[in-house]
């Protein structure tokens, strides 16, 4: 008797909830750059839309932490990350490169924010100081 396999309940891309959950985000997208696509066995597949919803979404959860300015910031190089994808989809005009250095632009503002949450001594969400 062939049966297809079902999941028991239906997957969701992960959106990052911490400073250092963000910062892997923007490095996994580096690596998936310019078009993010990645098929799943066990899970969603993912594209270049779904993974600029799961980085949007994680600024919006971290936005006490970073401030309105640094989160303006970040969504602003984000979007600007993303129009510089689209237009190099083959990776072959060197505008994947300029996005690259956007996200890595991000990584370091968020790093900014961790050393100042650390120097602080404000508590993460484990009730730790590690700048998270």
């Amino acid at each position: 008797m062939d049966q297809e396999f079902t999941s028991p309940r239906p997957y969701e891309l992960y959106v990052p909830q911490h400073l250092s959950e963000l910062q892997d985000q923007l490095g996994s997208m580096v690596g998936g750059a310019p078009r993010f696509i990645k098929d799943e066995y066990f899970g969603p597949g993912r594209d270049l839309e779904s993974e600029f919803k799961c980085a949007t979404d994680g600024i919006a959860a971290v936005r006490d932490k970073l401030g309105d300015a640094r989160y303006e910031r970040l969504m602003v190089l984000l979007a600007q990350a993303k129009v510089l994808f689209l237009e190099d989809q083959n990776d072959d005009n060197g505008k994947t490169k300029q996005g690259c250095d956007l996200l890595w632009e991000m990584d370091a503002i968020i790093g900014e924010v961790q050393l100042e949450r650390y120097a602080a001594g404000l508590p993460d969400v484990d009730g730790e100081v590690t700048g998270d």
